[in-house]
C-alpha cells in the first residue's frame, strides 16, 4: 500500500475472482450513482423515478454478486429435485395444492363479530395453478378493522416454529399496488424515519409492507394446517371452543386409516411413492425448504436439576466448606430480600423508587446485580463492553444460543478483573482493562459489526477463547471487547419535550455493545400486572400447557423482571406509566427518554434455566397488543463527573 492512500483503490485478488474497491469517506460524495440493485435501496417508487440510496457509501454501492463459483452445482441441485420430487409437474401439483389449502381456510376465518380476518393479496382466487404460485401474501386485521403489523406477526410466527418472511420482498410495484401504497406516502414514511428493511410495519395505522408464506416440495398439509392453527390461536378474536380446527380437503387420501389432520404425514414422500421405508429422505428434516419449516428446539446439555447439583458439588471442597459457604448464602439472601421488602413497602402510587440496577458486562450473558454503581459516557460502567462472537464473525445472542444466560459474569473492581462464571464450571477471569489505550499495542484490534454498527474491538485471547468453546460446547468462539475509543453512537432520538425538563440539549449519545440506547428501565408495577394477566390466562385455559412458563414461574415477580433485562427498575406509581414518561430523574442523575422498547421472543427465555416457552410474549402481545412494547430506552445527561446510581434512590419523572 502507498504511503499516502488514494481517495479510490481498485484491488483484485491473484488466485481468486473476488474484488474490492477502497474508497475515502471523505471524497465518497464524488461517487454519482445512476442506477441501483437490491440491497442498496432505502426507499423506492414503481410509479415515479424516485429512488433514495442508502447513507453509508458501502450500503449503497453493494449490490449483491451473483454466486457463480455455485454454478457447478445446478445439475445436482436439478437431479435432487427429481429424485425426492418427482419432477417440476409433480412439484408444481403439490405445492399448489398446499398453498390452496392454506388460502382458502385462512380467507374463511372470521372474527367472533363477522369482521374479516385476513386480507390475501392477489389477482386471482387459488382455483388455477398456471396463474398462481406456491406463496400465500397476507395482512391481518384485527376484530376492529385496524391492521396487525407484520413486525408483531413475525415475532409470534417464531415461537411458534413457523418460519415467514415479512416486507416488501424486492417488490415495490406489487406492495404499492395491492396495499394501496401512494408515492407520496413513500417519501412521507422516508422522512419519517422508515427504509426498506426496517420493523417499522405500521404509519398512521397502514401497512408498509406485508408477511409472504411460501410453500416447497418438502412441504406437508401439516405445515400447512400447523400455520393456521398459528394464526388462529394468536390473532382471531373468537372463543377458543369454537376456533376451527382445519380437516383435511376432499381430494386427500390419508395414507394410514385416520382423518386426523394432526396426527397424519401429509409429506410429499408419501403422496408421490406411497408409504415406504420410514425416514427415506435420510439428512433432510421436513420443512427445510419451506418457509414455514419446523426449527428444532435447542438442546441444553445439562438440565437444570444437574446444574443445580453441579453448583452444589462445587461449592466447596468438604462438607464442612460447603455447610458454611450455604449458610453465608442463605444469610445473605434473607438480608437482601429483607432489604428488598422494606424498600418496596416505601413505594406507592405517588412515591417510586430504584429498586433494582443490573448491568451486563457481557452481551447477551447473565445479568450482575449491583446496589450502587458508577455510570460511564456510554451507560452503566462496563454494561455491554464485551461480546462472544462465532467462527463466522457474527455476534452470538441467546437466540441462537439459550446456553449464554447461563454464564454470569462477575466484576471484581478492587482486583479489576472480569470474572465469567458458568454451573458446574470452573470460572474464568480476564483483566477488566484488556484493549485500553495503554495496551492497545499487544493486542488484536478488530472491527465487527452490532445491530449493522462497525465497532472498534480487541480481542480478549486465546485463553478465554477456549473456555467459551468448552463452556458452551461450540468450536471458534471468541471473546471482544470496545475499545473506549470507539465513539458508537445510538440511533435513537430523544423524546419531543424532554430537553426541556431537563435542561439538555437533544444530541446524538455514546454507545456501548447495547441494540439501541445506553439505558433500559422497566416498572415492577409493570410486571406485577403482567403477572396477575398471565395468571388469568392460565385459569381461563388459554395457555399452552405444553409451552408455557411453569406455573410457579408466572408468579415469580423477579424471574419476570429478569426475563426483561432492564439496567434499572423502578417500583411504585401505576402500571405501564412509564410509557408517557419523557424524562426522569434518580438521585443526583437526569435521564432522558427515548421511546419504547418493543420486544421480541428473548423474554420467553427463563434467564434462570436457558428454557424457552411461548409466554410471556404471546399473553403480553395479546394484551397490549402492536409493536409489544414493555419497558422504556433513556439516556443520562453528560455531567462533568461521573455520578453514582444507588438502590432506593427517590425518583421523579417527568
Amino acid at each position: 500500500m502507498p504511503a499516502h492512500l488514494r481517495d479510490n483503490l481498485c484491488l483484485a485478488c491473484l488466485k481468486t475472482p473476488p474484488r474490492a474497491l477502497l474508497v475515502r469517506n471523505r471524497s465518497s460524495w464524488v461517487l454519482d450513482r445512476r442506477y441501483y440493485g437490491g440491497g442498496t435501496v432505502a426507499a423506492s417508487t414503481a410509479r415515479e423515478r424516485f429512488c433514495a440510496l442508502k447513507a453509508n457509501v458501502s450500503d449503497r454501492f453493494e449490490d449483491g454478486t451473483l454466486p457463480y463459483l455455485d454454478i457447478v452445482a445446478l445439475r445436482h441441485g436439478l437431479n435432487v429435485l427429481e429424485s425426492l420430487g418427482g419432477g417440476m409437474e409433480k412439484i408444481s401439483s403439490h405445492t399448489f395444492l398446499v398453498a390452496q389449502y392454506f388460502a382458502h381456510n385462512l380467507n374463511s376465518l372470521r372474527h367472533s363479530n363477522g369482521a374479516v380476518l385476513a386480507e390475501i393479496h392477489t389477482s386471482g382466487s387459488f382455483n388455477d395453478r398456471s396463474t398462481q404460485g406456491a406463496i400465500v401474501n397476507l395482512s391481518l386485521k384485527r376484530a376492529n378493522g385496524d391492521y396487525i403489523g407484520f413486525a408483531e406477526v413475525d415475532k409470534l410466527a417464531q415461537l411458534h416454529d413457523i418460519h415467514l418472511r415479512t416486507g416488501c420482498f424486492c417488490n415495490i410495484g406489487a406492495c404499492q399496488m395491492f396495499l394501496g401504497i401512494a408515492s407520496q406516502t413513500i417519501k412521507d414514511n422516508l422522512n419519517a424515519g422508515h427504509v426498506c428493511g426496517d420493523d417499522k410495519d405500521l404509519i398512521d395505522g397502514r401497512p408498509t409492507g406485508s408477511v409472504r408464506i411460501s410453500f416447497g416440495y418438502m412441504s406437508s398439509l401439516e405445515d400447512a394446517a400447523r400455520c393456521l392453527h398459528f394464526i388462529t390461536e394468536c390473532f382471531l378474536d373468537m372463543n377458543t371452543a369454537h376456533k376451527p380446527a382445519f380437516a383435511a380437503p376432499d381430494w386427500f387420501k390419508p395414507p394410514v386409516e385416520s382423518s386426523a389432520l394432526q396426527t397424519t404425514d401429509y409429506s410429499l414422500e408419501k403422496r408421490i411413492h406411497g408409504p415406504s421405508q420410514k425416514n427415506k429422505v435420510t439428512g433432510l428434516e421436513k420443512g427445510t425448504e419451506s418457509e414455514v419449516a419446523a426449527k428444532q428446539p435447542v438442546q441444553m446439555t445439562k438440565e437444570p436439576e444437574t446444574i443445580k447439583r453441579d453448583n452444589e458439588l462445587t461449592s466447596g471442597d468438604d462438607e464442612e466448606t460447603k455447610g458454611e459457604n450455604a449458610r453465608t448464602r442463605g444469610d445473605q439472601e434473607e438480608t437482601e430480600k429483607s432489604e428488598e421488602e422494606q424498600l418496596r413497602f416505601q413505594c406507592s402510587e405517588k412515591r417510586r423508587m430504584l429498586t433494582d440496577i443490573f448491568l451486563y458486562p457481557v452481551k447477551s450473558c447473565g445479568a450482575f446485580r449491583v446496589t450502587e454503581w458508577e455510570l460511564g459516557d456510554r451507560g452503566l460502567l462496563y454494561d455491554r463492553l464485551w461480546m462472544v462472537v462465532s467462527e463466522s464473525g457474527v455476534a452470538l445472542g441467546q437466540k441462537r444460543q439459550p446456553r449464554l444466560c447461563l454464564i454470569k459474569p462477575v466484576i471484581h473492581l478492587a482486583s479489576r478483573t472480569l470474572e465469567l462464571t458458568f454451573p458446574g464450571v470452573t470460572s474464568y477471569t480476564i483483566p477488566l482493562d484488556v484493549g485500553d489505550a495503554d495496551t492497545a499495542d499487544d493486542v488484536s484490534v478488530c472491527t465487527n459489526k452490532v445491530c449493522s454498527d462497525r465497532v472498534n474491538t480487541v480481542d480478549c485471547g486465546d485463553g478465554v477463547a477456549g473456555w467459551l468453546c468448552d463452556t458452551l460446547e461450540r468450536p471458534g468462539l471468541r471473546l471482544f471487547r470496545q475499545l473506549d475509543e470507539d465513539r458508537r453512537q445510538s440511533k435513537r432520538k430523544d423524546l419531543v419535550g424532554a430537553d426541556s425538563q431537563t435542561g439538555d440539549e437533544p444530541k446524538t449519545s455514546h454507545l456501548s455493545l447495547a441494540n439501541e440506547s445506553q439505558y433500559l428501565v422497566i416498572s415492577r408495577e409493570s410486571v406485577r400486572s403482567l403477572q396477575k394477566k398471565l395468571t388469568e390466562t392460565m385459569e381461563d385455559g388459554q395457555a399452552d400447557s405444553k409451552q408455557s412458563i411453569n406455573s410457579t414461574h408466572v408468579l415469580d415477580e423477579d424471574n419476570l423482571v429478569s426475563r426483561f433485562r432492564a439496567n434499572l427498575v423502578v417500583d411504585g406509581g401505576l402500571p405501564f406509566d412509564e410509557d408517557r414518561w419523557i424524562a426522569l430523574t434518580c438521585g443526583d442523575v437526569s435521564f432522558v427518554g427515548q421511546g419504547q422498547c418493543s420486544r421480541c421472543g428473548m423474554i420467553c427465555l427463563n434467564q434462570d434455566s436457558g428454557e424457552k416457552s411461548r409466554e410471556p410474549l404471546t399473553t403480553l402481545a395479546a394484551w397490549r397488543g402492536g409493536k409489544v412494547y414493555f419497558g422504556v430506552y433513556m439516556r443520562s445527561v453528560a455531567q462533568q463527573s461521573r455520578p453514582k446510581l444507588k438502590v432506593g434512590a427517590e425518583i421523579s419523572v417527568m
